[in-house]
């Protein structure tokens, strides 16, 4: 879900230069082009915004650094393991459900309005049966070459002749009294629409709206859709007319608007959807003029749609990719060096001892004399002891590896060869009060991290077989140790260290 967020707003940026780009020029260019190309522009600009699919043979021209608070490195392993920690929840993953959110709400709208209209349809709705009007929509259905049927019916709840629903669409009349003339240019507008299953293009419209509801051109572009389906049905139904049947379309259209208030519905299309775009109708419908295709011109906004996820790219530190990559580690760490043999102490020599007394006896210590103390022979004398304590050997410290987690990773392979066995990394972890210690391991065994100046233990907890996840906090200046603790006899683990 994170993955299609990111490239939902990759594709947002570009696409909304895009999109603005063409409702500058569109009315500009109107009069030389035929509306249909405008047509199908807008849909593939709808499919784009729908699927943000990437095509990205080279680097993107574009990269937006994302800042250190708002990426995310879900501790959903942690949280589960550590019941008093909870998972920290990134400015991302806030924006991502306020997006999910706003995508709810706007698609909740839609289905509560056509669900309503549905209901006021069938409730206030009856089937045509005058043949005459029937006749005429078979007449027209057969010289469209329509072969699917569709109910016809009246509503009273409806001022616009329109098509309606989805599944079993239904053309829909608000009366039955039109004159033969108005009602062949109604219903021969309503079955180009049919016929185009411009019900489904306006399902596509409302899908990428839903999914781009924070985007104002967005709103413009599908309002900009809406009229231009109607101006490439006007241009349908009088392609090959004179200028008397133009006329006669352009009257029935004021006829139908006349003093009316226009409804439309989600999923419909209206013979006539607001009075404010009748005049620019009109001048579609009354233009005999020769037009271009647009072929050329489609291929190039099509080029555009197809290349725009390539040319903004959101880029987060390397820090921030290592559980989305499957812990794709940058750089391995310094291998931990072999302990030297410590040299054996030289032995002590034995101190030269001090004539005492007329005993001539050697030793190291002798007690106080006391006058008390006579003795009648040299054998009486209390012998003393004159052996040395050997000095404890100490081995020589071995200096650690400095590794600072703001700009390196590290890696170690933990094999336990004995019960209880304490694995010591070879490296001293370093940070800032900015910097957090991330750690991944594979194994089961006790995690310990040890602060190196005082050797307390700042952190501890159990990991298992499955990946496992920690995240201890830094302070400034201070050097860190990561233990593996108690692993069984002959196993291995796998504990990977980050910053972040």
């Amino acid at each position: 879900m994170k993955t299609l967020f990111i490239d939902t707003f990759e594709i947002a940026v570009p696409m909304s230069v895009l999109i603005g780009a063409l409702l500058i020029i569109s009315p500009l260019i109107k009069k030389s082009f035929v509306a249909k190309w405008r047509y199908f522009m807008w849909l593939f600009v709808a499919l784009r915004l729908i699927f943000p699919f990437k095509i990205q043979p080279i680097a993107a021209p574009i990269t937006v650094e994302i800042p250190k608070s708002l990426q995310t490195v879900t501790a959903v392993s942690a949280a589960a393991h550590r019941g008093a920690q909870t998972a920290p929840v990134s400015v991302q993953s806030v924006l991502m459900l306020i997006w999910l959110l706003g995508t709810g709400v706007f698609v909740l709208r839609q289905v509560i309005a056509y669900f309503t209209f549905k209901r006021s349809v069938r409730r206030w709705s009856a089937d045509i049966t005058d043949e005459g009007v029937t006749d005429i929509l078979e007449e027209i259905r057969a010289s469209l070459s329509i072969r699917r049927k569709i109910k016809f019916m009246t509503c009273k709840t409806v001022n616009t002749p329109m098509v309606f629903g989805l599944i079993k669409p239904v053309l829909l009349l608000p009366r039955q009294d039109y004159s033969e003339r108005e009602l062949r240019v109604i219903l021969r507008h309503e079955m180009v629409h049919f016929k185009r299953n411009d019900i489904l293009y306006k399902l596509i419209l409302l899908t990428a709206n839903a999914i781009c509801w924070f985007n104002p051109l967005v709103y413009k572009m599908v309002d900009a859709a809406n009229k231009d389906i109607e101006m490439a049905c006007d241009a349908e139904v009088v392609k090959e007319k004179g200028m008397d049947y133009r006329r006669d379309y352009c009257m029935v259209i004021l006829n139908v608007v006349h003093n009316k208030r226009s409804i439309t519905a989600p999923l419909s299309t209206c013979f006539v959807i607001s009075k404010e775009v009748i005049r620019e109708r009109f001048s579609g419908i009354l233009d005999t003029g020769k037009k271009r295709r647009g072929v050329v011109m489609f291929v190039i906004v099509a080029l555009s749609v197809a290349v725009s996820g390539s040319l903004v790219s959101f880029a987060a530190e390397k820090t921030a990719r290592v559980l989305e990559d499957d812990l794709n580690i940058v750089e391995r760490p310094t291998p931990k060096p072999e302990p030297t043999a410590t040299a054996a102490p030289e032995p002590t020599p034995e101190p030269e001892a001090d004539n005492v007394g007329d005993y001539g006896d050697y030793v190291s210590d002798v007690p106080e004399y006391e006058p008390s103390d006579v003795y009648d022979d040299a054998s009486d004398v209390p012998e003393v002891s004159a052996e040395v304590e050997e000095p404890v050997s100490v081995p020589e410290v071995q200096e650690k590896t400095r590794v600072d987690l703001r700009e390196q990773s590290n890696q170690m392979d933990i094999n336990f060869n004995g019960a209880g066995e304490v694995y010591s990394s070879s490296a001293s972890f370093t940070g800032d009060s900015l910097t957090d210690m991330v750690l991944v391991g594979n194994g089961s065994f006790t995690l310990q991290v040890v602060d190196d100046a005082t050797g307390d233990v700042v952190y501890e907890q159990e990991m298992t077989d499955e990946n496992s996840y920690a995240e201890v906090p830094m302070s400034d200046g201070g050097e860190y140790s990561v233990n593996a603790v108690g692993g069984e006899v002959g196993g291995s683990a796998s504990l990977y260290v980050y910053g972040k």
